[in-house]
């Protein structure tokens, strides 16, 4: 959305132009990077640093989604809750998401006692913690902003090219072929030994995972939406996460084929 509305040129920019405090650390990452996990950069000792060169490889850290969330802020002069607020979650009546911060009853609520970074009385609303909450409605909701391209009721509400790049793919030419593939954030499909989606689904299909696994899979071929809601941080010994997210894609494709 800040692409259409001209504050960013184009994604193979460096995040240092836009955030000059980045410019040294992050020296070769572009948007780009960011938006596929194969910047190389990961937090240590509360630092940023490499850990492998920008394009050379994949792996998912939490500096990438640190720096678009300042990056949404910086160009818009709004935190990312605000700005999400005011462009999608209310154009599509999404009144059942949200980054809360207090304790409600319909809320699964976890807290740690030696790191306060999940829902407690210190967490952010300004959407730069793991503090977001959503209703399966809304998850489907989401998923079905995609699937239309930005209609809504027959009509175009947000532009559709700001879908088009979002679910079709980003990853830089440079990353191994065995390694995932993504559009900006979503999973798309793929052979790839690491792919998170179900491999009897139908190559236009792409995901978004949470951090408690829960999925909103979108499988156009069907003109389907699917969601599982999975309220959980750890799991028993011997879980098997890659096989069980990919068995929930299967099994959504072998249902949506009896429809």
């Amino acid at each position: 959305m800040l692409i259409e509305q001209g504050r960013i040129r184009s994604i193979n920019d460096e995040i240092g132009t836009y955030l000059h405090e980045y410019k040294k650390i992050a020296n070769g990452v572009t948007l780009r990077h960011l938006l596929t996990h194969t910047h190389g950069l990961m937090e240590e000792r509360g630092r940023f640093v490499r850990e492998f060169p920008a394009g050379a490889n994949w792996a998912y850290r939490s500096p990438g989604i640190s720096m678009l969330i300042k990056l949404v802020h910086h160009l818009s002069g709004q935190h990312l809750s605000t700005f999400m607020r005011n462009n999608v979650f209310d154009v599509f009546q999404l009144i059942e998401t949200g980054w809360r911060t207090e304790y409600h009853e319909n809320l699964i609520y976890n807290y740690y006692k030696d790191k306060d970074t999940w829902v407690g009385p210190n967490s952010s609303d300004e959407g730069d913690q793991s503090n977001l909450f959503i209703s399966a409605r809304d998850l489907a909701m989401w998923g079905y902003i995609h699937l239309t391209k930005g209609c809504l009721g027959g009509k175009q509400v947000l532009p559709k090219s700001v879908f088009e790049r979002i679910t079709t793919l980003q990853t830089p030419n440079t990353v191994p072929a065995h390694l995932p593939r993504n559009g900006f954030i979503w999973w798309l499909q793929s052979d790839t030994p690491l792919n998170q989606i179900g491999e009897r689904l139908p190559s236009c299909s792409y995901q978004i995972l949470g951090i408690t696994g829960c999925a909103c899979l979108v499988v156009p071929k069907y003109n389907a939406v699917v969601v599982r809601m999975y309220n959980q941080l750890s799991n028993p010994r011997g879980y098997d996460y890659l096989s069980d997210v990919r068995q929930f894609g299967n099994l959504a494709n072998d249902l949506l084929m009896m429809v």
